[in-house]
């Protein structure tokens, strides 16, 4: 959390206030019909796992489909868009912040597990695990897919299991559809083992839904210079806007979109100078003012309309060919074409569902700061702002392809399940419906904090804590934190949920569980906090606690994830309680 110039935090912390009322606090419950693992892989096309089940593997799962991804195709922002996890502040992990008017996250969140905004039952991937993958090749893969096994086989809760293997993009990139093949070859061999010990174990069945997030070019291309290309067209590439001319251009890896920030007064004019490059094979960029689209490429331009309401588009202006490739195939121009009508048509261009995806990265309320100007590369070429990665490139003579464009080749995943078949062409923001009997909308965090339609706001404690042997009681201490310094203020409430059996539920194995804490008031947007936890015994021990990392609230579609730095984990030694002037959260 970056400290934010601006802010100051009144006395009377209307959090305080809240909490200080909480009442009532009871279990949610949802009945799922199997158990489920929603196993997520990085990276794979669909047409490299096709093959892989023409070969003899994946023989439970049903016929796959193809998953069409976001745009960009880059793993933090697509899987936030499968999750509905709501908006992320960039397509990446490393973003522009307009507010702060500079580059946010850095080198050392590469070490970290990858958090999307729903938590994952299974991750364990950063630069580290990936070069191990790399080094190690199938052993790695073995040694990843028997620590998931031994997770899900560890309980027969959670009902619905979502694991992530994100180490097969790094052998995408660098060892190509050969690699992937090996990978996938681990990953059928493990799954086999892990369903036929649940079924020993539990007496019935896993079903397993296997998806990729987008796809890779699986082919080298040339890294383009584009830092000379903005300095030639007289724009100035930096670090922060200041002035009309400066640009920000980042992307972290080498990648085939690149994204621009610029301010108003030139972003059309960077757009067209950009759509004329060998290697742009597409340009979009997004009015505010006017809530059109402008599409370009090499050989015409279109604008584009969208209405939310209906969910149509309409296409206008069009100068030259069509960029996207929709009206030759005989759709209107200036009239409204629902989004399901243009759907069908795209899957038989080079850019399925390519409208809704432009519209989504640049308005659709899924990215918090997207791009001014965004640009889909052609294949055969591939950007990086990162000088290392330039050099590696340059010295690394087998590396093997990239993803992030608006292209089917970049972006066209697969989904296929062992139970259910899903239409052949399914997109990322309508994963969500497709899975029969889920929502994910039960995925959360040890704490959340959820919004009503009505704005009232409630904390809800997760299923991961209720299953924790032998807790008796939750004990909460909020903490204010100085936002300029991020030094803790003088004062801090605690507090005290019993949570007593008939809280917890009654069988595990068939009830989703949830213990949620009504708030009296809703919690003020802007403010900095830090939750601790202890998970108490009947004796008073603590058995496990938790401490976030400093967080803002704010209200997004729904929720707040709070991040948790460590999820709850037993202490090193025993240790009794120390709040003992924490106030008593009344149960029913």
């Amino acid at each position: 959390m970056k400290k934010r110039a601006g802010l100051t935090l009144p006395r009377n912390i209307l959090i305080y206030s809240s909490l200080i009322l909480f009442f009532a606090a009871h279990c949610f419950g949802e009945k799922l019909n199997q158990r489920h693992l929603f196993f997520c892989l990085d990276s794979v096309p669909y047409s490299v796992f096709l093959k892989a089940k023409d070969h003899g593997l994946f023989k439970n799962f049903q016929t796959p489909s193809h998953m069409i991804s976001t745009f960009p195709a880059l793993t933090n922002y697509a899987w936030s868009v499968i999750l509905n996890a709501g908006e992320v502040e960039g397509y990446q992990t490393r973003y522009y912040d307009p507010v702060m008017n500079r580059l946010e996250g850095g080198f050392k969140d590469l070490f970290k597990s990858k958090g999307f905004p729903n938590k994952f039952d299974y991750i364990q991937e950063n630069v580290i695990i990936q070069l191990q993958a790399y080094i190690l090749g199938r052993s790695a893969i073995d040694k990843k897919m028997k620590s998931l096994g031994e997770k899900v086989l560890s309980s027969n809760t959670p009902r619905l299991f979502f694991a992530f293997i994100g180490i097969s993009d790094i052998i995408a990139h660098m060892k190509g559809e050969e690699g992937l093949d090996k990978i996938l070859l681990a990953v059928d061999a493990n799954l086999i083992q892990i369903q036929e010990e649940h079924l020993k174990k539990f007496n019935e069945p896993l079903v397993v839904t296997m998806l990729s997030d987008h796809a890779s070019t699986l082919q080298k291309g040339q890294v383009i210079n584009i830092y000379r290309t903005l300095k030639e067209a007289d724009f100035n590439p930096v670090k922060s806007l200041n002035n009309p001319d400066d640009v920000i251009y980042h992307s972290s890896g080498i990648l085939s979109v690149a994204p621009f920030f610029i301010q108003e007064p030139r972003r059309v004019e960077l757009a067209c100078r950009l759509a004329e490059q060998p290697w742009a094979e597409l340009t979009a960029t997004y009015n505010k003012d006017t809530g059109h689209f402008l599409i370009l490429s090499q050989a015409g331009s279109i604008e584009v309309e969208y209405n939310q309401d209906n969910d149509a588009f309409k296409m206008k202006n069009l100068k030259g060919e069509d960029p996207m490739g929709l009206i030759g195939l005989g759709l209107a121009m200036d009239e409204w074409i629902p989004q399901s009508e243009i759907f069908q048509s795209s899957l038989a261009t080079n850019f399925p569902d390519g409208l809704k995806r432009i519209q989504m990265s640049l308005n659709g309320n899924t990215v918090k700061y997207p791009a001014s100007v965004l640009v889909s590369i052609k294949y055969g070429y591939e950007s990086s702002s990162s000088r290392f990665m330039n050099w590696f490139s340059g010295i690394k003579k087998n590396r093997h392809g990239t993803h992030g464009g608006l292209a089917a080749l970049d972006s066209v995943g697969f989904i296929s399940s062992t139970q259910q078949i899903f239409p052949e062409w399914v997109s990322s923001y309508d994963i969500r419906h497709q899975i029969k009997d889920l929502n994910f909308a039960l995925r959360y965090e040890d704490m959340t904090f959820l919004w009503n339609e009505d704005g009232v706001c409630r904390m809800r404690l997760g299923q991961e804590l209720l299953d924790l042997p032998g807790t008796e009681s939750l004990q909460l201490c909020i903490k204010t934190l100085a936002n300029e310094k991020y030094t803790l203020s003088n004062t801090h409430d605690v507090f005290s949920v019993n949570l007593i059996s008939q809280n917890k539920g009654n069988d595990s194995s068939d009830v989703k569980r949830f213990f949620d804490v009504p708030l009296s008031t809703t919690i003020n947007p802007g403010y900095i906090y830090r939750i601790e936890a202890h998970v108490l015994n009947s004796r008073g021990d603590i058995i496990a606690l938790t401490k976030t990392k400093p967080f803002k609230i704010k209200h997004v579609r729904g929720y707040l994830r709070i991040p948790i730095q460590n999820h709850f984990s037993r202490p090193k030694k025993n240790s009794k309680r120390n709040w003992a002037n924490a106030k008593q959260i009344v149960s029913h």
